[in-house]
């Protein structure tokens, strides 16, 4: 278990205070961010808000889904009550 994932089980009563804050960094514009100089789009966690499966083009997701950089990232996601999907989720 890594850090950010250990702190948020520990922490439980920040939860909230988390999902409210504007600091999840969109899948599609880190995808922008890394090919251009475009900036980058944060969003909270307070409307629906998912993980890309594995595999998945970042530039074809919509603004809904939250970048993560290792598999702590997105466990810790989880917690905050951001849902994995399945690709064919995604494609539908």
């Amino acid at each position: 278990m890594h850090g950010q994932e250990r702190w948020l089980r520990g922490h439980p009563e920040h939860f909230d205070v988390l999902r409210h804050l504007p600091i999840f960094e969109t899948a599609s514009s880190a995808s922008e961010s890394r090919e251009s100089v475009s900036p980058a789009s944060f969003i909270t966690l307070l409307g629906q808000a998912f993980v890309a499966p594995a595999a998945m083009p970042s530039s074809a997701l919509p603004t809904s889904f939250v970048a993560f950089a290792n598999d702590a990232e997105s466990n810790a996601l989880q917690l905050l009550g951001v849902q994995p999907l399945s690709r064919s989720e995604v494609l539908r």
